[in-house]
């Protein structure tokens, strides 16, 4: 399996049993997070910080390359925004 197609196969696993949500796709995930590379770490529901409380801090060393949010799969709930039992955006205020 590749990377991606291993990530996909995850998720879509969780998303049969018919009762997952946001946290359930987390491990898939960080899975994927740490196949990219082995020098990055992420840390899943990190300590509040500075800008705010991401569900993933990404670290290369010690330095901070990257803020994440995991989301349920439920399209409805996130107004427009492409995510896939995932949301790889900058972590910030959506406005709304």
């Amino acid at each position: 399996m590749t990377i991606i197609s291993d990530f996909v196969s995850k998720v879509q696993h969780a998303y049969k049993t018919g009762i997952a949500r946001e946290h359930a796709y987390r491990p898939a995930l960080h899975d994927l997070l740490k196949a990219l590379g082995d020098d990055l770490t992420p840390v899943n529901d990190p300590a509040k910080s500075e800008v705010g409380a991401p569900d993933f801090i990404v670290l290369k060393g010690e330095i901070q390359i990257g803020h994440l949010e995991a989301k349920d799969i439920n399209l409805d709930s996130l107004r427009g925004r492409w995510c896939a039992g995932f949301c790889l955006c900058q972590y910030r205020s959506w406005g709304g």
